[in-house]
């Protein structure tokens, strides 16, 4: 037999035994976003419109079957439609989460003619990032953060020509020297992508502004204690001219209390040799009482007393001078002046009044009426 033969021979036996034995074949995983449809189809079948197809649910509970395109049975209750090539179409998935879809296909004899599953993953869509920036001292900080829904499967952060890509993540940040350019942020999962770009510029920086800081503090902590020590010389200058004030009140009102006596110097009596000094014009003579003299038995051991006629005697002498000199003339020594009686001279008291024994002898010189 012709080796080339042969060979054909062999292949067309071994296909023969596959398609009456049946093969099972496996796919990838397909992911859903929740809420969306789906379209499952049999994995290396495309068309099965002779044949029987069946399909089961994660459970193995059977979701639907058909002989042939023209009969079919649909398991109630399930949103799910069976197509004549023996796709499944599921119209809506309502829960998060992994499942896996069986499928077999038997010919029109029964016998196997194909199996397959399919893992199916109901996520939700990634969500637009949130794009954050903080110009702090000479750097500046750079966040892309997701805040809610799904973890996205990568996140990667662009700043002019630096990427920074990581995974399982919600937040990235990076920091750098340069404070201007453009960020822009990518999320994505296994069903969608996000993306949000911005332009940043930070202010430029004030040369030596901590120092103008540190100044301004400085200034006012200054200004501060020059204020409060000036408030308390105020304060205490105002207390002592109070005080001052009090003392002075006091001070006039004791002097009010005790007041100065004043000494008035008598004139000195007058001599034989000098003349009669004047008495002060202002002192008037009614102050100046003659004394009486005694009667009784002291009167003869006192001396005559002086008499406030010299006074009188003197201002007439002031008005009259001639007269007065010519009388100082005719003074004999024993008419000079005596020295004067002292303050405890028995003389000197006032006498006492002595009872009438007889009447008062009438008048001669009184004037008839």
């Amino acid at each position: 037999m012709n080796p080339q033969r042969a060979r054909i021979l062999y292949l067309c036996m071994g296909f023969w035994i596959l398609m009456d034995s049946g093969w099972a074949a496996d796919t990838g995983r397909v992911y859903v976003a929740l809420n969306d449809p789906v379209l499952l189809s049999i994995p290396g079948y495309p068309n099965a419109e002779r044949d029987q197809v069946t399909w089961k649910d994660g459970k193995g509970n059977t979701m639907g079957r058909f002989r042939d395109s023209s009969s079919y049975k649909q398991i109630p209750g399930c949103e799910c439609e069976l197509f004549s090539n023996g796709s499944l179409y599921l119209k809506r998935m309502g829960t998060v989460g992994d499942e896996t879809y069986k499928v077999e296909v038997h010919n029109q004899k029964g016998n196997l003619m194909k199996t397959g599953s399919i893992p199916v993953t109901v996520i939700e869509r990634v969500r637009s990032p949130v794009l954050n920036h903080s110009c702090t001292g000479r750097q500046i900080a750079l966040r892309c953060q997701v805040p809610e829904g799904p973890i996205p499967t990568n996140m990667k952060l662009s700043w002019n020509d630096k990427v920074t890509e990581k995974s399982g993540t919600r937040t990235l940040e990076i920091t750098d020297k340069v404070k201007s350019g453009k960020l822009s942020c990518l999320v994505w999962n296994h069903l969608s992508r996000a993306n949000q770009s911005m332009e940043i510029e930070c202010p430029k920086d004030t040369p030596g502004l901590d120092l103008y800081i540190m100044i301004a503090i400085a200034g006012g902590a200054v200004t501060f204690l020059i204020f409060i020590i000036t408030l308390i010389y105020f304060v205490r200058r105002r207390c002592c001219h109070q005080e001052s004030r009090n003392g002075e009140e006091e001070g006039s009102i004791c002097l009010d209390r005790h007041p100065h006596i004043q000494q008035r110097q008598l004139p000195s009596p007058p001599t034989q040799h000098d003349t009669p000094a004047q008495p002060p014009a202002d002192i008037p003579d009614h102050k100046q009482r003659p004394k009486i003299p005694p009667h009784g038995p002291q009167a003869q051991n006192c001396p005559p007393t002086h008499s406030k006629r010299p006074a009188h005697s003197k201002q007439r002498g002031s008005k009259f001078p001639e007269q007065a000199s010519q009388q100082q003339k005719h003074q004999t020594p024993s008419q000079a002046q005596r020295p004067p009686i002292p303050a405890n001279h028995p003389c000197d008291q006032t006498p006492h009044p002595q009872p009438r024994d007889k009447s008062k002898p009438p008048r001669k010189n009184r004037r008839p009426q």
